[in-house]
């Protein structure tokens, strides 16, 4: 285990930093806890990278590569405690809650009731932000763009080279799930980014043999060969793709990384990384999970990229992108997988114990390592 990270470390490691916006005093984000730092990511390459895995669970197959047609960058660690609350203690962000509150309410499992955020750790202002929607993770992100104009201005810096259309600069928003893994993987191949294994997947992620039953501090744990931190464990990241377990079977071999845009058809959004809770299966760098997007879990926080407007991959349409950030309407239905790779409702946090360890590695061939 590396030392833990220092909100300063990150800052000097970082390729990009985005200071959070002025409080309604009108007062400057203060401390190094209110900087948000990023990585750079770079493209793949044509060849694309390796994505999915064979022999552990349907939905994570078949393995097939995906392009990163250009670099992007992503946040170094989960969005936290302290950076949430920036937002979360604003009259904007109870308007937007009061605006927004029946949509949560209709597509969480919970449908008696709906409350506005609060940390089911509360009180650690270092370690991840949870018990976030997924409609609260976008809104943040969509807050962060307008308020930081002017950090992500194609005017701000000298941005990479093949970002030839940033003219209309950057924008923060949920990673798609292709872009998650390959930022995870990092070129790795194996289980986890750190290699096969629980001792591996030690040195890096708290799960729900090593946590103690909690969150922890982001940065921790030793960072992946780009840099990023607690992308295994800690808390479970949302993404913006709608759910589908056939997605990868409906992909071309070398398709370019895009959300998976189903979102008439699914309830559920996608969910990375596992968590403090889970086992270490569930935090391989593969594995896909789902959560309804108006659940609050004391496990499920996420983390942001920033990207050129027009978005990592082919550039979409400007009707496309505002699909994107509306998502499904309130009461979606869909099809249910053929068969689970998210955490069940009732668990430590979801409260899963070893006999999810599951009756797949039973079943035939040996995993490959991914």
């Amino acid at each position: 285990m590396s030392a833990a990270a220092p909100p300063s470390r990150l800052l000097d490691e970082a390729d990009f930093l985005l200071p959070l916006p002025p409080g309604e005093d009108g007062v400057a984000a203060g401390g190094d806890d209110l900087v948000l730092p990023f990585r750079l990511v770079p493209a793949s390459g044509p060849e694309g990278f390796l994505m999915g895995s064979r022999g552990y669970a349907a939905a994570e197959e078949p393995r097939h590569r995906v392009v990163i047609p250009r670099s992007f960058f992503c946040a170094s660690v989960p969005v936290t405690q302290a950076m949430f609350a920036r937002w979360t203690g604003t009259d904007a962000y109870r308007e937007w809650f009061a605006a927004n509150a029946e949509r949560i309410r209709e597509t969480s499992f919970h449908k008696d009731t709906v409350e506005p955020h609060t940390d089911g750790f509360p009180d650690r202002p270092r370690n991840p932000a949870e018990n976030v929607t997924w409609w609260e993770a976008r809104a943040f992100a969509n807050w962060l763009r307008e308020r930081c104009a002017d950090f992500l201005s194609p005017k701000a810096r000298a941005w990479p080279a093949d970002w030839r259309d940033a003219g209309a600069g950057l924008e923060a928003r949920l990673p798609c799930e292709a872009e998650w893994e390959y930022a995870c993987r990092a070129g790795t191949t194996s289980e986890y980014h750190s290699g096969d294994g629980e001792a591996a997947l030690r040195r890096v992620g708290w799960f729900g043999d090593n946590a103690g039953g909690s969150t922890h501090p982001v940065g921790e744990l030793d960072p992946n060969p780009w840099g990023l931190y607690d992308l295994h464990g800690n808390v479970w990241e949302w993404c913006e793709d709608a759910w589908d377990d056939g997605a990868y079977r409906k992909r071309g071999d070398g398709c370019v990384a895009r959300a998976w845009e189903t979102a008439d058809e699914s309830p559920h959004r996608a969910i990375r990384g596992g968590s403090w809770g889970d086992p270490a299966w569930d935090c391989r760098s593969a594995y896909r999970g789902r959560w309804r997007p108006g659940n609050r879990v004391r496990g499920l926080g996420f983390r942001l990229v920033l990207a050129p407007v027009s978005g990592v991959g082919d550039p979409a349409s400007q009707a496309s992108r505002e699909a994107r950030r509306r998502g499904p309407e309130p009461g979606a239905t869909g099809r249910s997988g053929r068969r689970r790779t998210a955490p069940p409702r009732r668990s430590k946090i979801f409260l899963k114990k070893a006999a999810c360890r599951k009756s797949t590695r039973a079943g035939g061939r040996k995993p490959d390592p991914s």
